[in-house]
């Protein structure tokens, strides 16, 4: 797995782009790094771009990692816009365990969707 993580002031947002095959250890490294950028840069909100990349990891791993997401660096108040083109059903499990927990992540399948979502703005799908 690849990423790469930058502060864009003018969004207002961090954003992670992941390419190749993602898993729950790589990922950890990742999250502790982009909350930790968010952090230093005063910023709430983060987008998570996974359009390149996939997921070889079943649903327990998911709920593991999203569970102990407040571990990795992960604040309450922080907006997380995740897009997955591919299978964005399987995804979707993200948003249950992120919620149960306290923590305002969303799932989407267009870039385009998430950031009208970080930018406060109502999201038609059509």
């Amino acid at each position: 797995m690849n990423y790469t993580l930058e502060f864009l002031s003018g969004k207002g947002y961090v954003q992670a782009r992941l390419s190749g095959n993602i898993v729950v250890e790589a990922l950890g490294e990742c999250a502790i790094q982009m909350f930790a950028l968010a952090a230093g840069s005063d910023c709430k909100k983060i987008l998570l771009d996974c359009c390149r990349a996939t997921v070889d990891t079943g649903i327990s791993d998911i709920h593991g990692f999203f569970s102990q997401i407040e571990h990795l660096g992960c604040d309450r108040q922080m907006g997380v816009a995740i897009v997955f083109r591919n299978q964005p059903e399987k995804y979707q499990f993200i948003e249950t365990v992120a919620r149960n927990r306290g923590f305002d992540f969303r799932v989407f399948t267009e870039l385009a969707d998430a950031e009208v979502w970080l930018a406060g703005e109502p999201v038609i799908s059509v």
